[in-house]
């Protein structure tokens, strides 16, 4: 991918990373600059002694700092591509990466090849027996049930007190009973109680947002109840609203696939936990018309695998 200014400010987070990118692209601020075929690196002088390593695998991108922030990416590794957008000059064609940068793309090359090993093992393995499967999502269903028959009775009690009588001190019972859905099984219906939670006090009007918010948590409580007249679409869409989401390399290997010029409608990337975050990227197929939904997670700072961009065309492979 060719960055430009408008591009890699497409990458951040929020507007604060983006704003504060922009304020560290002074070549001053980077006292080591690099940048061969698969990887741009530079060090940033920050407020400490020691300066931040900032890394990006170009192939995603995807970036690595040794910063402490928990934005993906951070300051540093926007401010980075901005530098190398704006002064490609500054960084010595093809330079000798540093040990840390090496060593950084050497353990995302051994970990694609795990994957894509596990991906050939699980593929080659003989299937579960219908029975197996069958007896798996049943436990799984029963656990998922038991959790929002006891998600349907605690709303209940909140819209008899009344939710305009619900203070600031009951975000405690909203995280404890989405504490309950994760461990029945419904992690998605959890982030909404918890996102209903923050609602609370923050608006003049929040009392009508977490009423909007438990619609749509007993809508899922009723096609939960009802699936078995669901048809394969619409169960699908409801496994995915309570969290029963498919590994990637079964869907890889199972998924319809279609080819096409796909146009990025969208991009959100939330922060979900303190090591996760989830990124939902809306796609239109210029040429098939189809709409797609990619949802990707990255863990611990890892990143996501491959940048998509509001606005960008990009020609891929899809399976659904």
């Amino acid at each position: 991918m060719d960055f430009t200014a408008d591009t890699v400010l497409a990458l951040s987070p929020d507007d604060a990373s983006a704003k504060a990118a922009r304020g560290l692209t002074s070549p001053a601020k980077w006292p080591t600059l690099g940048a061969d075929q698969r990887a741009v690196w530079g060090e940033c002088q920050g407020s400490g002694s020691k300066p931040y390593q900032t890394q990006v695998d170009l192939s995603g991108p995807t970036f690595k700092c040794s910063c402490p922030s928990r934005k993906f990416p951070c300051k540093h590794g926007l401010a980075l591509l901005l530098v190398r957008a704006a002064q490609p000059q500054l960084f010595a064609a093809d330079a000798m990466a540093p040990p840390w940068v090496n060593e950084w793309m050497s353990a995302r090359q051994d970990r694609a090849e795990r994957k894509e090993q596990r991906a050939a093992e699980r593929a080659a393995a003989p299937p579960s027996s219908p029975e197996t499967v069958e007896r798996r999502e049943s436990q799984r269903w029963k656990k998922i049930e038991e959790g929002l028959d006891q998600l349907q009775l605690w709303m209940s009690d909140q819209v008899q007190r009344g939710l305009a009588n619900v203070g600031t001190e009951a975000r405690a019972s909203f995280h404890t009973m989405a504490a309950r859905l994760v461990d029945q099984q419904a992690p998605s219906l959890a982030q909404r109680l918890r996102d209903a939670a923050q609602e609370i006090g923050a608006t003049p009007d929040w009392p009508a947002r977490v009423l909007r918010c438990f619609g749509q948590l007993q809508l899922a409580i009723e096609a939960t109840r009802r699936r078995t007249a669901l048809d394969p679409a619409a169960l699908a869409d409801l496994r995915w609203a309570l969290g029963w989401t498919q590994e990637k390399e079964l869907v890889l290997a199972q998924g319809e696939r279609l080819r096409d010029d796909w146009l990025v409608l969208a991009v959100i990337v939330e922060q979900r936990e303190a090591k996760l975050q989830e990124r939902r990227v809306w796609l239109q197929g210029l040429a098939s018309g189809r709409r797609a939904l990619l949802a990707d997670f990255a863990f611990s700072g890892s990143g996501f695998d491959a940048a998509w961009i509001a606005g960008h065309v990009h020609k891929a492979e899809l399976a659904f």
